[in-house]
């Protein structure tokens, strides 16, 4: 079996670190990387419920798109929950690992599966920072879809419990530019390339005045628009290491619920 250090080079050999945001802390998270892999679990989020699951099923690894630990801790103790959930890790031998903006900025990485995951043709970077990395993502579908035809697809192909969406503006939709996440930053360069529709998560009030009416500006939700990236973790290790059992999360879950 390939150790857990294997497995994540694999992951950053296609999702390389340097490419991740300055503000951002992916990688090992608590972990041994020395030890040989036994199972992974693969989750959008870590928490005690994916712990527990991991340890019920024996897996050594954990591996999530957010990372767990963004700010400096002060104090491990085990009366506070999110450093007790570090020391019952170590107790149990589990890695924790993740694989956040470097994931969402690199080709071929989260932005890019989404798009796919729509249908998009010539899917390129929506802002590029270097040939292989960039912000968001920017493509075309080969007929062009009328708007409300266009907001039940994208509700139904990213299983959306409600979607927020800016004032209709009539028009057809071709051009599509995604940001996985909160990208509402890049609202303002969606609009600068003509694109119809702007999908991201996250979007503020004030935020929905953007497009004018120049552009439709669909919030599909953070979870939404991430969820894929277990499903990119899971192509990644299987190709490299097709021995190694690696499963979703049972509980890896939208947080958030909707009343319908």
């Amino acid at each position: 079996m390939p150790t857990i250090k294997e497995i994540a080079d694999a992951i950053e050999q296609s999702a390389p670190k340097e490419y991740a945001e300055s503000w951002d802390n992916p990688g090992f998270q608590v972990g041994f990387p020395e030890k040989d892999v036994t199972k992974i679990l693969l989750s959008l989020d870590f928490s005690e419920a994916v712990l527990d699951e991991a340890i019920a099923k024996k897996a050594n690894m954990i591996v999530n798109h957010h990372p767990y630990l963004f700010h400096p801790i002060k104090k491990i103790v085990s009366t506070e929950y999110n450093t007790n959930l570090i020391i019952k890790a170590i107790k149990n031998d589990i890695t924790i690992y993740a694989a956040h903006t470097n994931l969402d900025n690199v080709r071929d990485g989260l932005n890019f599966a989404v798009a796919g995951e729509l249908g998009l043709n010539g899917i390129e970077f929506l802002e590029q920072t270097t040939e292989n990395s960039g912000s968001g993502v920017t493509g075309t579908f080969a007929t062009p879809m009328d708007e409300t035809d266009f907001l039940h697809f994208v509700k139904d192909k990213l299983q959306i419990g409600a979607m927020r969406y800016s004032h209709p503006t009539g028009k057809k939709i071709q051009r599509v530019s995604i940001c996985t996440g909160a990208g509402a930053f890049l609202c303002n360069k969606a609009l600068e390339i003509g694109s119809n529709a702007f999908i991201t998560g996250d979007v503020r009030h004030h935020e929905f005045y953007i497009p004018d009416n120049k552009m439709l500006l669909i919030d599909a939700g953070h979870y939404e628009t991430e969820q894929f990236s277990r499903r990119w973790f899971m192509e990644v290790i299987r190709k490299r290491f097709p021995n190694v059992t690696v499963e979703y999360a049972e509980c890896g879950v939208n947080p958030i619920g909707f009343l319908h």
